[in-house]
């Protein structure tokens, strides 16, 4: 009989449905109510993929959101049933952190924003930058705080670039025709606008300009090009053009004896090279002479003088 029932109401197509939507099976939005009646749903149609109990903790486990799944797997729990009350229990206490945490947020914000400038008797945009604060009449800053983790890059002139997560947060709107981001404050809404200066210069291709030259068109053309970066100098470091003194520009003579010598042999007992382990080209020996010369002339070294008969 429940073979007969299984080949006429559970054909392998199916089978094989159920057992891929069991292997796919996931949390979605923190809901794990759900997400365990349909498992306990299909474990009981797909008895092949999850023979053992083992087996069944796995999947279970596999299905879990990032945030709780580790320590799940910690505790190695040994039944279906084990795993199961320690899932709700995490998801709990993680749902509950989350809407503690929005609640305080929720009230510090809204003390925030009841201590700011309003103004009901006109439309006004709430500015969240000082830069384009003074630009319109109808645009004031209010002392709103937001929570944000910030990355110090070099922005030019944008002062903050907010991502998808801090806009999830938030529950923010972004109306991309108007160039806004609208943001539920309580009863109010914060909006953000974006620019609306609009550029008149035109950027052409060389195919374009070409054509127009050819139909004798009087035309102004600018070529970018990008600018050599310009040579470092020693002035151009803060550190060393405060101590002028450490730095100098050239070396004034050797440093002064001290009573402690102090070396550092790289090789025990090594004398120094007296041979030089390559022949040097004219151009090259010329180059080394001139230095030699230098610096024998600021008295960093010494000529060898030979005594003969």
């Amino acid at each position: 009989m429940k073979v007969m029932m299984t080949e006429e109401f559970c054909p392998p197509e199916e089978i094989q449905r159920m057992e891929g939507e069991l292997w796919n099976l996931r949390v979605k939005e923190m809901d794990i109510s759900s997400y365990t009646t349909r498992f306990n749903e299909l474990v009981i149609l797909c008895p092949g993929m999850v023979p053992t109990e083992q087996k069944k903790v796995e999947a279970y486990i596999r299905g879990l959101l990032e945030n709780i799944k580790g320590e799940v797997t910690l505790s190695e729990p040994a039944t279906l049933n084990k795993v199961v009350r320690m899932a709700h229990t995490l998801m709990e206490q993680k749902v509950k952190a989350i809407a503690e945490r929005e609640a305080d947020n929720k009230k510090r914000k809204w003390e925030n924003f009841r201590g700011g400038k309003r103004n009901g008797a006109r439309g006004q945009a709430y500015a969240l930058r000082d830069g384009d604060q003074n630009l319109e009449p109808n645009v004031v800053t209010v002392n709103h705080l937001f929570e944000i983790d910030l990355m110090p890059i070099e922005l030019c002139t944008f002062d903050v670039i907010i991502g998808m997560n801090w806009l999830i947060l938030h529950d923010a709107v972004i109306v991309c025709g108007k160039k806004e981001v609208h943001m539920p404050l309580k009863k109010r809404t914060l909006v953000v606008k974006g620019d609306d200066w609009v550029s008149r210069l035109k950027i052409v291709s060389c195919m374009r300009v070409k054509k127009y030259v050819d139909r004798g068109s009087n035309l102004f053309v600018a070529q970018v090009v990008e600018k050599e970066p310009t040579e470092r100098r020693l002035e151009d470091v803060p550190v060393i053009y405060k101590f002028p003194d450490v730095f100098p520009e050239d070396l004034p003579g050797l440093p002064p004896p001290r009573q402690v010598e102090f070396e550092i042999e790289l090789v025990p007992g090594a004398a120094p090279v007296t041979r030089a382990p390559y022949r040097l080209a004219p151009s090259e020996m010329k180059e080394l002479a001139k230095q030699l010369q230098e610096l024998s002339d600021k008295g960093f070294i010494h000529s060898i003088l030979r005594f003969s008969s």
